[in-house]
């Protein structure tokens, strides 16, 4: 029996749930290893590869980092990329909206005393920008609920937690057409919908 594969990051969704998402939609197995911050820092952090997470670690025992070119590579190799290279550019470009989108977000979470602050300025700016820039790309390229093309690509499982994490950071922001094609993702995906009902439950 094979080594499943692993995949190792903090106890939120971040930039791991990405990864999480295209094998629990390929139906691949994999160990989801959440670790604290103090066990990171203490235990982990030096004898990790890069000394960053997410780490991905491959059946073959591949250690894999860089969350952006994990994905690109797991999507290439479970068929959820595009079909062609325009298609692929699409997908490519809609996962980039919504990787600008999420760090965005992440600043505003760790701002500290400052939140109220940069909260109001993202509503009002940057983050109203960037969802209206999403939400074109999903009418222009997105076709049967799916953001890009007519079937499950690994842009909508970005979506979907990028979605997640604008709900409790900016719900203001959210829109009948974001909510309409979360659901309509979800809908169409039982595995993905089974994930997201019983994972931990974390704000972002």
């Amino acid at each position: 029996m094979s080594t499943p594969y692993k995949v190792t990051y903090f106890k939120v969704r971040g930039f791991a749930e990405i990864i999480r998402l295209i094998l629990v939609a390929a139906g691949k197995e994999f160990t989801d290893e959440r670790v604290d911050f103090t066990t990171w820092g203490e235990e982990l952090k030096a004898k990790t590869k890069g000394h960053m997470l997410p780490v991905l670690t491959t059946p073959e025992g591949a250690v894999m980092t860089q969350s952006r070119a994990i994905a690109r590579f797991l999507a290439r190799q479970f068929g959820l990329h595009g079909r062609d290279e325009m298609e692929c550019y699409k997908v490519e470009r809609l996962m980039e909206q919504c990787y600008d989108l999420l760090q965005e977000m992440g600043k505003v979470a760790m701002s500290g005393d400052k939140k109220e602050e940069m909260l109001k300025a993202f509503l009002e700016g940057k983050g109203s920008a960037l969802v209206e820039t999403l939400e074109e790309y999903i009418v222009e390229d997105g076709a049967g609920g799916f953001t890009v093309g007519d079937r499950l690509t690994a842009a909508d499982l970005l979506f979907l937690t990028t979605l997640d994490s604008l709900r409790v950071l900016a719900a203001k922001l959210v829109t009948a057409k974001l909510t309409g094609t979360y659901d309509a993702i979800v809908g169409k995906t039982p595995k993905v919908a089974e994930w997201i009902a019983n994972r931990p439950k974390t704000d972002m």
